[in-house]
């Protein structure tokens, strides 16, 4: 048993890395490497004043958000430095990047701990990130807001109130209509206090996952406080608000000690929480961090939705179900595409009656964008579609809605940023799909 968990983990290892989005296109580098231990020509500088010039195209982790009158907004690193820009015409062409942090700072480009960019129903635009520093495996979870439609960024604060040199990372940021805003992050202060209390004891098994709440419009945040102990410590985490405008997050949690599956806590009120829910239980036994974060939606009816990536002795693959008891328990699993087991990173989104679901599947040579969609809230699924390929290094993709049309955010090494109509056109012989042309600057 013991070598059968090592070689499926070295597998798992092989998958993941083949698949990871490495510095893609960075000019801090000089240039891109990709997922397949490449250099991608086409994102090469080809001056140096192409190199000090920040663009979305070049950019690291861009994370997408779709405002309440359907203006595209997008953050992403260049360098040492987090920009932010908008498009009106759906990722055609973009406004002029601004620069949110005027320090130099090591900003976490991994595509599980990315920033974030959300924008409140007044028009304030907020982001957060994380900050690496000196110390391996040490950070800080940073935050700016615009209260001038993105023209200009304050300062970005650290949010967490531990600023001890260790873990505080992979944060998710959201705001509700109301405008409360809420940032949540894996924090390893508490298994720092156990390790300090039991004389070096290190039986604290992984992280915590803390959050923050900001009341008036970001200017400040409440004190720290702790959702749930012995989260997996380098898996992202996911948030979705209910229909009352309340958050839920979803994490790769830490059961008895060496069980990575999947947990599940909702705000019930602004302030109080709901106690922590199992959401998968697929009884993956490993003693390592997977990289590969879950995530969630939640449609017009208060059902979840939730896809996710397991290698556990239940199921292997990545996989799909729906919740109509908020979360109190899930629907039989359902795999994604014709091969689960080879789905990696998928992203669910909910709009209405309609689901959508994203992932990427890599065969050795190319990366395949696969989609996947359901118009009856999950209970049955259309075929698997291909969005799209690279032969190079790629970022997750991401869906995000503008109240019309879903779409599916992209970034590649030789393409550069692209937004994607997520609808599969279909015709008697194939399913093809529908996308639009992106001259991203």
């Amino acid at each position: 048993m013991k070598f059968y968990r090592t070689f499926n983990l070295l597998l798992v290892g092989l998958g993941l890395l083949l698949s990871a989005y490495n510095v893609t296109a960075n000019p801090a580098s000089g240039h891109a490497t990709s997922s397949h231990g490449k250099t991608s020509s086409a994102t090469q500088l080809s001056s140096h004043a192409q190199a000090q010039s920040p663009n979305l195209n070049q950019s690291t982790s861009p994370t997408a958000f779709f405002d309440a009158k359907g203006r595209l907004w997008t953050t992403w690193i260049f360098g040492q430095f987090l920009y932010v820009n908008y498009s009106d015409d759906s990722g055609a062409t973009f406004s002029k990047p601004v620069k949110v942090n005027v320090q130099a700072e090591k900003i976490s480009s991994n595509p599980e701990a990315r920033p974030n960019i959300v924008v409140a129903n007044n028009g304030n635009v907020y982001v957060s990130y994380a900050q690496n520093l000196k110390k391996r495996f040490s950070g800080n979870v940073r935050f700016s807001r615009s209260v001038d439609g993105g023209n200009s960024f304050s300062a970005p604060i650290t949010v967490n109130d531990n600023l001890e040199l260790i873990g505080h990372s992979f944060p998710v940021l959201t705001v509700n209509a109301e405008g409360t805003l809420y940032m949540a992050w894996l924090d390893s202060r508490d298994k720092v206090a156990h390790k300090r209390a039991n004389a070096g004891d290190k039986d604290f098994i992984g992280s915590s996952v803390y959050y923050a709440v900001s009341q008036d419009e970001g200017r400040s945040f409440q004190a720290n406080a702790v959702l749930q102990q012995h989260s997996c410590q380098c898996c992202r985490i996911s948030v979705a608000l209910d229909q009352q405008q309340h958050p839920v997050y979803l994490w790769r949690h830490i059961f008895d000690n060496s069980i990575r599956d999947h947990a599940l806590v909702r705000f019930t009120t602004e302030t109080e929480l709901s106690s922590i829910m199992r959401a998968s239980n697929d009884r993956w036994a490993v003693n390592a961090c997977p990289h590969h974060g879950p995530s969630i939606s939640i449609d017009n009816q208060d059902d979840y939705h939730m896809v996710w990536f397991t290698q556990g002795d239940a199921r292997k693959g990545s996989f799909y179900a729906f919740s109509e008891t908020s979360g109190e328990g899930f629907s039989e699993p359902v795999g994604l595409g014709e091969d689960p087991q080879s789905a990696q990173h998928p992203h669910v989104l909910a709009f209405n009656k309609d689901v959508y679901i994203v992932w990427k599947s890599f065969d050795g040579v190319k990366t395949t964008l696969f989609g996947m969609k359901s118009e009856d809230r999950g209970r049955s699924w259309g075929e698997a579609y291909t969005i799209a390929e690279t032969q190079n290094g790629s970022d997750h993709g991401f869906l995000i809605h503008n109240g019309q049309y879903m779409f599916v955010s992209w970034h590649t090494a030789d393409q550069g940023y692209r937004l994607l109509k997520a609808d599969p056109v279909k015709s008697d012989k194939f399913v093809s799909f529908a996308s639009l042309p992106s001259q991203a600057q």
